[in-house]
């Protein structure tokens, strides 16, 4: 049993809704551009599939994976959206909907766990390393500036994020193959 009351508020209903909306929103989204890569279209299905789970929150079952109920409803939503615009060649069928629904969360876990790996290892960069990465891809700043800021050629530190993309990707592989990424 939980310590829920039994007859909560409507605020607590909305607080407890919003709490876990907020935690699957990146995921519930992820699923959506698997079946509809149009970031602005995607976006608009979230905003509905949220709707719709509000709507729907009574329906939810408490210990059950809530990121996996707002998927089924994206899905719907999708589909929905898809139908109404059935005519445009660039759609895809049913058959293909469905593989791509499947997959999906598994996807979308899998990524989850690159993330946390990432994350950690990102952490266990040298500060300069990790000030290059934010320089080069956070900022948005072009490589020959920053060889500029850096009083260095554009070709030393195309290799230097080179070699740290290189352990990166050694790192989140080794994490992922321990189990360790969280």
């Amino acid at each position: 049993m939980t310590n829920q009351p039994e007859n909560p508020t409507r605020d607590e209903v909305y607080q407890r809704f919003t709490a876990l909306l907020v935690t699957s929103q990146s995921s519930i989204l992820g699923f959506i551009r698997t079946l509809v890569p149009n970031i602005t279209e995607a976006e608009d299905l979230l905003q509905k599939t949220c709707l719709t789970a509000w709507q729907k929150f009574d329906q939810f079952e408490p210990g059950t994976k809530f990121s996996a109920w707002a998927c089924q409803i994206a899905y719907f939503e999708v589909k929905n959206y898809l139908r109404t615009r059935a005519r445009d060649r660039h759609i895809f069928s049913d058959a293909v909907l469905d593989a791509l629904a499947d997959e999906a969360p598994r996807e979308i876990e899998r990524l989850a766990e690159e993330r946390v790996a990432l994350t950690h290892c990102l952490e266990t960069l040298e500060a300069d390393d990790r000030d290059l990465l934010t320089r080069s891809y956070l900022q948005g700043t072009q490589i020959n500036q920053v060889a500029m800021l850096l009083n260095r050629s554009a070709n030393s530190v195309y290799k230097q994020l080179n070699r740290i993309r290189r352990r990166l990707l050694a790192c989140i592989t080794a994490r992922l193959h321990e189990g360790g990424a969280p």
